[in-house]
C-alpha cells in the first residue's frame, strides 16, 4: 500500500534556524523548515524541507531528497507523575470530576502505563460511573498513550523525513482509545 503524504496541502509551516550554518555566505542564515502535510484521507503528516534565506529574508528551498525516512517511535512506559498531572489539568480540572486519590495519588512519582490502568480499573469499580467520569478516564489513557518520542536515521537528509500519524488521536482525530 502506498500513502501520498502531500497530496492535499501543506499547513502551519514553521521556521528554525540549521544548526549547521557550513556553505552559507555573508548576510544567509539556512533554516529548516516543519509542514503539515495533509495527504489522502486528509490524514496529516509532518515533513521537513531546508533552505536558505539570504540577508533581505528571501527564502530559497533546497531541492528535496528522494527517498523518505520514517522515525522509529519510542514509546515511554514510564511516567513522570507531576507533570503527567500538570498535563492532565491544561485538559480540564480533574479534581472537580473525579478526587485525585482514587487515580494518581495512588501511584508511586513515576509510573507505568499499566499501573495507571490497574489504577483506572480499580477507580471504575470503586464508584458510580457518570459521562463526565467516564470521559475523564479515557482523557487520562489518551495521554498516556499519545506520549513517545521519535528517533530518526542520522544518515538522512532532513528533506527526506517524514512524521506518519502514530496515535489514534493523530490517525483518526479526537477519538479517544477505550481502555
Amino acid at each position: 500500500m502506498e500513502y501520498s503524504i502531500e497530496s492535499a496541502a501543506f499547513f502551519n509551516p514553521s521556521m528554525v534556524e540549521h544548526p549547521d550554518q557550513s556553505e552559507t555566505g555573508s548576510g544567509e542564515t539556512r533554516v529548516i523548515l516543519s509542514f503539515r502535510a495533509t495527504g489522502e484521507g486528509h490524514i496529516s503528516s509532518i515533513v521537513f524541507r531546508t533552505g536558505i534565506l539570504d540577508k533581505n529574508n528571501n527564502l530559497t528551498v533546497e531541492p528535496i531528497g528522494k527517498l523518505l525516512d520514517e522515525a522509529q517511535h519510542i514509546r515511554r512506559h514510564i511516567y513522570d507523575k507531576k507533570s503527567f498531572k500538570i498535563k492532565l489539568e491544561e485538559m480540564k480540572d480533574i479534581h472537580a470530576i473525579i478526587p485525585s486519590g482514587l487515580i494518581l495519588d495512588k501511584l508511586n512519582e513515576n509510573f507505568t502505563y499499566g499501573e495507571l490502568r490497574d489504577c483506572i480499573k480499580e477507580a471504575r469499580k470503586s464508584i458510580h460511573l457518570t459521562d463526565d467520569k467516564e470521559v475523564l478516564y479515557n482523557q487520562i489513557i489518551w495521554l498516556a498513550s499519545s506520549h513517545y518520542e521519535l528517533q530518526f536515521s542520522l544518515d538522512t537528509n532532513i528533506s527526506e523525513r517524514v512524521i506518519f500519524p502514530v496515535s489514534v488521536n493523530e490517525k483518526m482525530g479526537l477519538k479517544m482509545p477505550a481502555l
